[in-house]
């Protein structure tokens, strides 16, 4: 049995989006063409957009797509000078963003000179939701906030109305859909400078011929997401076959990410192990290089080099099992039963 939990990476595509890639691959036009072709695209990329913002509540007119959550973060953080952040953030807002606080200590860091925030809703390693609606009802006036909600994406309930939100980001290959596909909300009346020039597509900001059939086709795995997860069944499991482990994850995390600690096991030998046995999960670590390092995020939430070194991430879709659980943990207690030497 090959079993995947690694969905907070990417994840399998949905029949949906198969069949609709299949089915409209004979719509090759260019949407911006004024010929037949041409509006062929423009419908399906039109009911693209409809179907991003009748999701999280916006209207068509503010979803520009983008060619990754990456591309949709750049937009929003390269158009601003003063930012401030979490300092658990996906690299593509790490990287950029200089001013970085604890989650909790990010309200109480906005200045007069902020102009804008930009905070994750859900941690990509370990699952954490992080104190996104304390901070847009409570921000200053004046200061706009951009929410990366590519982790959210099936585990919360998002209504950018609801949340005054004035910018969110998306990736589509995170919920079922195909990769360099990803979207961004902006909020009426905010405009963002170009990060890439050229024939104007999407509003300006991205230019580009998009890939429609692979847009439209994506928007359609918005259909099906139900808001689930195996978590309570892998504790249960864990606890059960008396495997020693520490949570790094806290209570307020989301259902579909587990991030936990093995002590004694290094995790870039426990994946090659699993691998071997067609498990597929993640250390809670960046990749560089083809070699695994320390993750910063455990790091700065207080997890030494050696703990960070000991912890995995296991992440599920609405296509996992119990029984994929039963058997992963099964399989996970006689690998590391021969590492600790029991």
């Amino acid at each position: 049995m090959s079993i995947y939990f690694d969905n907070a990476a990417t994840t399998e595509l949905d029949p949906r989006v198969k069949d609709a890639l299949i089915s409209h691959l004979d719509v090759y036009g260019n949407s911006s063409s004024l010929h037949k072709l041409g509006r062929d695209a423009k419908f399906l990329l039109n009911e693209a957009r409809r179907n991003v913002a009748a999701f999280i509540g916006a209207d068509e007119s503010e979803i520009v797509f983008t060619p990754s959550a990456s591309a949709a973060n750049n937009l929003v953080l390269k158009s601003f000078e003063h930012i401030i952040s979490s300092d658990i953030e996906h690299p593509s807002v790490d990287e950029i963003v200089e001013n970085k606080f604890r989650p909790s200590e990010v309200l109480g860091a906005i200045t007069p000179d902020t102009e804008l925030v930009s905070m994750m809703y859900v941690n990509n390693e370990t699952g954490e939701i992080l104190p996104v609606e304390e901070l847009l009802s409570e921000r200053p006036e004046g200061v706009l906030v951009h929410i990366d909600a590519v982790q959210a994406i099936g585990a919360i309930d998002i209504d950018v109305r609801k949340l005054n939100v004035d910018f969110l980001s998306l990736s589509l290959h995170k919920i079922h859909g195909l990769k360099g596909v990803g979207a961004l909300y902006i909020k009426k009346g905010h405009h963002l400078k170009t990060l890439i020039a050229g024939g104007g597509q999407e509003s300006g900001l991205i230019s580009g011929t998009q890939d429609v059939v692979g847009i439209y086709a994506s928007t359609l795995a918005l259909e099906s997401l139900p808001k689930l997860g195996l978590k309570a069944k892998l504790i249960e499991e864990l606890n059960k076959n008396e495997i020693e482990f520490e949570l790094n994850s806290s209570e307020n995390s989301v259902e579909k990410t587990v991030n936990l600690r093995l002590a004694g096991v290094k995790n870039d030998r426990l994946l090659a192990n699993l691998d071997l046995e067609e498990i597929y999960i993640s250390a809670g670590s960046a990749c560089s290089a083809g070699a695994l390092k320390a993750s910063r995020v455990l790091k700065n939430m207080g997890l030494s080099d050696v703990a960070a070194s000991e912890s995995i991430r296991i992440s599920f879709s609405k296509y996992n099992t119990d029984a994929e659980v039963v058997e992963f943990v099964k399989k996970l207690k006689k690998i590391i039963s021969r590492m600790r030497g029991n």
